[in-house]
């Protein structure tokens, strides 16, 4: 699930990608009016900087990365929990790690 909270204050949630046991990371990009999430499947969501509002984009596969990389969600080995990790400017082939549309 990913959930967008602004103090205890739930904004929106959306089902996310279930982590195949592969270690499935998510990379956190930024352009001007939103945040972009990429999951390990590909899936794309747009994050809007005004309001919240969480959008996700129509499935694909190894799109060109956004520019402004910001951080990775990493999730902790045998754990059901992230940790959040500053990586230099990920390559597709570290972002995009299992072809599953998830639908």
């Amino acid at each position: 699930m990913i959930v967008l909270e602004n103090g205890n204050k739930r904004i929106d949630e959306i089902k996310g990608y279930t982590d195949t046991g592969k270690g499935c990371n998510s990379h956190l990009f930024e352009d001007e009016n939103k945040f972009i999430l990429i999951e390990c499947n590909g899936t794309i969501y747009n994050i809007q900087n005004n309001g919240g509002k969480i959008e996700k984009e129509v499935w694909s596969w190894m799109n060109e990365l956004p520019k402004n990389y910001v951080w990775t969600f990493e999730r902790q080995k045998g754990k059901d929990e992230y940790k959040l990790v500053k990586n230099d400017y990920p390559n597709k082939e570290d972002v995009h790690k299992t072809k599953d549309t998830n639908d």
